[in-house]
């Protein structure tokens, strides 16, 4: 069997029960299971998980469930557009990030429920603080994006990764999920990194653009109407201006896990939108420099991510009060203005800090709110 990929991909079928006789040995694993699981105990868990037949298997009858208790508890339900229009070859969905967990896993239960194969997951390995979480994605069709190193071991790595999609998608003919960028856009303003796209461009067939061609890449946008996360990014981007050499400790990723699983969404909209293989074929006729074919392409995804942003009365609001207009005063109403200041004064008082600046903190999170639409209409 190849081994050629073994240190970074997804796990197989048969790997299912050996992996699953590590994690029930870590008492970290059970005491996350039995949070999402309150109703049952240790050994009906096990007899469930000794039931399995396959990853499919797996996240069908206990990743779904945690996700469907997700859509009908901290959602105001959850929406897929754009799907029937997407063909059911393999594709690398693209798509903003939002949330460290729930873009991937929702968007798999969206796929599932409208007759298609879950993806291939990109994951970076900072969140894989312990082994046994390093296990879970795996065993959740994840892969493992390498960060970090100099620049020869990123370019290795880097080249790792692309030959690994590459031969997911053209091979085994399964779609992978890969965020836009590293990291989520702290303030919403959601735009495709250079890196991304040259990376995905490493590996494949024919020149860069054929290489970016044969993935068949789907830009796709995600809206949650409510981020759970934000005063936690208003935070953070507080403390980076006050301290610029602060960063992240991996109890920072934990609580944003945790915070992005368990708070209220509200409406929740994923946006398919077209494959890009002609408009990437078309581009490269213009240029043969792959640096700036990569820019462009990553402006196309951008324009169809930003043209399928979902927008709510909280976009708006936050825009006229952010720019001083009353431009979408006619699309909301005095109670949902209310409701929205109600909402930013609850996740300002989140927000513990010693020398906290309100003025601050509320203008970032007024951005967050403001940007999609912003960057809809172009601004």
């Amino acid at each position: 069997m190849d081994t050629t990929f073994d240190d970074i991909r997804a796990y197989r079928d048969e790997e299912l029960m050996s992996t699953l006789a590590r994690l029930t040995q870590s008492d970290r694993f059970w005491q996350a299971v039995l949070s999402v699981y309150p109703n049952e105990n240790r050994d009906s868990l096990t007899s469930r998980l000794n039931g399995l037949n396959g990853i499919e298997d797996f996240q069908v009858r206990m990743v779904f469930p945690i996700m469907h208790m997700i859509e009908q508890r901290l959602t105001s339900g959850i929406r897929a557009i754009g799907l029937d229009r997407i063909d059911e070859g393999p594709h690398v969905f693209i798509s903003n990030h939002r949330d460290i967990i729930l873009d991937s896993a929702l968007l798999d239960k969206c796929l599932v429920e409208n007759g298609r194969h879950t993806v291939e997951i990109a994951i970076g390995n900072n969140l894989l603080i312990e082994p046994w979480i390093e296990d879970l994605v795996r065993l959740n069709r994840s892969f493992i994006v390498r960060r970090g190193g100099g620049m020869r071991e990123v370019l290795t790595n880097s080249l790792h990764l692309s030959a690994y999609i590459h031969h997911t998608v053209t091979e085994n003919q399964h779609c992978c999920w890969i965020a836009q960028r590293e990291g989520r856009a702290k303030d919403s303003d959601d735009r495709t990194q250079d890196s991304v796209i040259k990376m995905l461009g490493l590996a494949g067939h024919g020149d860069f653009a054929h290489h970016l061609a044969e993935l068949h890449i789907c830009p796709l946008a995600i809206t949650y109407e409510y981020d759970p996360c934000d005063y936690l990014k208003a935070r953070e981007l507080q403390l980076k201006r006050d301290y610029p050499d602060w960063h992240k400790t991996t109890a920072d990723d934990m609580t944003s896990m945790s915070v992005g699983v368990t708070g209220y969404k509200g409406h929740v909209t994923y946006h398919f939108t077209p494959c890009i293989d002609q408009a990437v074929m078309q581009l490269s006729e213009q240029t043969t420099d792959k640096h700036l074919l990569a820019q462009q392409v990553a402006h196309l995804i951008d324009r169809q991510i930003f043209a399928a942003y979902a927008i709510h009365p909280i976009n708006m609001i936050a825009y006229d009060q952010l720019t001083g207009q009353h431009r979408f005063a006619a699309q909301y109403t005095e109670q949902d203005r209310q409701q929205v200041e109600q909402y930013f004064n609850r996740q300002l008082g989140r927000i513990d800090l010693p020398d906290k600046d309100e003025a601050f903190l509320r203008t970032c999170l007024l951005k967050m709110y403001a940007n999609p639409l912003r960057n809809q209409l172009g601004e």
